[in-house]
């Protein structure tokens, strides 16, 4: 997390001097789901995924910053507590704005001829969502 901190200040500090845009390649695991229709149990060893949870980022730099004194427990639990208010916020907009479209499930029409069962169960999802559930 420090190196890509790192690198974006020097790509920053490039382009303000007119040297141009930087590509940054940041290569990272997922460690949850892909989709609401995906289990990954199917194509990931438990081994694996612990292996990647070791090398989490976040909380390897929160346990960096809380060695060095800079972060206590009581500021990860507001910085958590704030990001998920972000969260729910920008979904709660993405919510209305879906709303205010005539219809928001249209965006899983027209793409295949017959809908894969993946995609049917995620339109399921946001029909439910929209609809307060």
């Amino acid at each position: 997390m420090l190196a890509v901190y790192a690198a974006t200040q020097e790509a920053a500090e490039r382009a303000r001097r007119g040297d141009g845009p930087t590509m940054i390649e940041c290569i990272t695991y997922r460690l949850s789901v892909h989709t609401t229709a995906d289990d990954p149990t199917k194509y990931r060893e438990d081994e694996e995924v612990e292996e990647w949870k070791r090398k989490d980022p976040i909380p390897r730099l929160q346990r960096y910053l809380r060695a060095r004194g800079l972060l206590g427990d009581g500021d990860i639990e507001r910085i958590e507590g704030e990001v998920k208010e972000e969260i729910d916020q920008a979904w709660k907009e993405a919510e209305a704005e879906m709303k205010r479209l005539d219809n928001a499930l249209d965006i899983f029409s027209h793409i295949y001829a017959e809908s894969p069962a993946y995609l049917t169960e995620q339109r399921r999802g946001l029909a439910k969502r929209i609809q307060g559930g």
